[in-house]
C-alpha cells in the first residue's frame, strides 16, 4: 500500500458522520479525519 499523506487523508475522506475522540480532546466526524492530524504528531490517536 501507499503511505497515506495529508492531502489524501484530508480531500478523500467521506463526509459520514461516525463521530470518534483523540487522544488530543478533540472529536473528530469519522475516523479518516482523525487520521491527518494523526500524520502531524503521532501522538494523537482514537480515545479506546
Amino acid at each position: 500500500t501507499l503511505p497515506l499523506t495529508l492531502a489524501t487523508c484530508i480531500y478523500g475522506c467521506t463526509k459520514i458522520m461516525r463521530p470518534v475522540c483523540g487522544t488530543d480532546g478533540v472529536t473528530y466526524a469519522n475516523n479518516c479525519l482523525l487520521s491527518a492530524p494523526h500524520l502531524k504528531d503521532s501522538h494523537i490517536n482514537f480515545v479506546n
